[in-house]
């Protein structure tokens, strides 16, 4: 929460206290944007400042401040620096949640793929392998998606704890902490441990690898997270309670197909897509007489709504094939698209290296020689990064969410009987 003291606004305000008598303002300095000297010297340009000039206005900021109150600077290297060494800073870091501050892409994880049973003994059984074709454009085609611009959901109207699917009285996406039930055969809400996506009941548990029974209390257990007011409500339904709320964003307007199967936002490219994959598929072997490629047709038509009535184009094709399903599968990732992208520059020109040696809105990874020439990799500063005009975070999140949704009602109708899931197979 960012305080105003005279004519500026600091990022940390302590009142008169015991401790500090005089009050005590604290500011945290971006080493890209104050050009600290752990990188920038005072030639550097800055977003089209020089390093010189953005220390005289610094200096000018703090001469105001430290006539009000003692100021104490915290540059952004010894942050990552404290982090580096201290595991418990570095927890609180991560488990921290802002309140009224909410970021979708928290929300976009991906798939679920988890093995249940190591070995099964086989022996007069029969063992099934269901496979979801094509499952993210499935949900594209026949769920709901939010238009419009996103509004703020104040969490003085959002009443907690949330035990019921129906406290959750708008669609969108709720930043929260949340409590899992104790029994439960399979999780519902994922949390990020280490860089990896798992489904566990107890947040110590999951992190610590355990695989007895869990002894922590319920503030142990429970995780913060961002995730789909629908995945919650699943949640909510089967025990989960959302202890607190920290900030709530919702849609008005969303769009879903009809009865007819038409109106959804991704309907019809879907369709084409799918239709152009059947094509360059060919007729599957079991489909030869007329009778057998009318009744082929007209089951797409009667699940899918796709009409398929040129028989000409019933050509195998792999290549045709391969990027109609790439473009099947791509589509969402394309909202969800990562602009901090390394980069390789092949160099000639001696100034053409210098040019980004001195360039302050990159870093530089690597610099290898290979015979004449220079191999550069680099990547743009964090704080020059610019979203794409084809950025939708929220229909990623969004796609990812109904995927592992329609992954776990597969699970639920397998009970215990589940033995893997890949991310779109039981």
């Amino acid at each position: 929460m960012m305080f105003q003291v005279g004519k500026y606004r600091v990022d940390g305000f302590i009142a008169p206290c015991t401790k500090y008598p005089q009050g005590y303002v604290i500011e945290y300095f971006g080493c890209y944007w104050h050009a600290h000297t752990c990188t920038y010297s005072e030639e550097s340009v800055i977003e089209k400042q020089s390093a010189k000039e953005i220390w005289a206005k610094d200096e000018e900021r703090m001469s105001y401040l430290k006539e009000k109150y003692p100021v104490k600077i915290v540059w952004e290297c010894e942050v990552n620096e404290e982090l580096r060494s201290n595991k418990e800073m570095t927890e609180f870091f991560n488990n921290y949640e802002p309140l009224d501050i909410l970021h979708c892409e928290k929300a976009l994880v991906g798939g679920r793929t988890e093995v249940f049973k190591l070995y099964v003994n086989n022996e007069g059984k029969t063992l099934r392998y269901l496979d979801v074709v094509t499952l993210y454009p499935t949900v594209m085609k026949h769920e709901a998606f939010p238009i419009g611009p996103p509004e703020n959901v104040p969490r003085k109207i959002i009443q907690t704890p949330m035990t019921h699917p129906d406290q959750i009285f708008f669609r969108g996406f709720l930043s929260c902490r949340v409590l899992p039930p104790r029994q439960l055969n399979l999780p519902v809400l994922p949390l990020k441990i280490d860089g990896r996506l798992l489904f566990g009941l107890c947040k110590y548990c999951v992190k610590e690898n355990r695989k007895f029974d869990c002894t922590h209390n319920n503030e142990e257990r429970a995780f913060n997270g961002t995730f789909t007011t629908v995945e919650l409500k699943k949640a909510l339904s089967l025990g989960y309670t959302i202890t607190d709320v920290y900030h709530g964003v919702k849609y008005e307007h969303w769009v879903q197909n009809d009865a007819s199967g038409k109106g959804g936002l991704f309907t019809s490219y879907i369709n084409q897509m799918m239709e152009e994959k059947i094509y360059s598929s060919g007729w599957p072997s079991n489909v030869k007489t007329d009778e057998e490629k009318a009744a082929y047709c007209e089951q797409y038509f009667e699940k899918e709504h796709i009409t398929l009535n040129d028989y000409s184009r019933f050509k195998k094709n792999p290549g045709k094939r391969a990027v109609a399903k790439l473009m099947l599968n791509s589509l969402w990732g394309k909202f969800a698209q990562n602009v901090d992208r390394e980069v390789t520059t092949i160099v000639i020109d001696p100034m053409e290296f210098w040019n980004l040696v001195y360039d302050t809105t990159i870093v530089i990874s690597i610099v290898r020689c290979v015979n004449d020439v220079l191999v550069v990799k680099h990547h743009k500063q964090t704080e020059t990064l610019r979203s794409l005009k084809t950025s939708a975070i929220q229909l990623a999140a969004y796609t990812t969410s109904y995927a592992r949704l329609r992954s776990y009602r597969f699970m639920e109708l397998v009970g215990g009987d589940n033995i893997i899931y890949t991310g779109n197979s039981v």
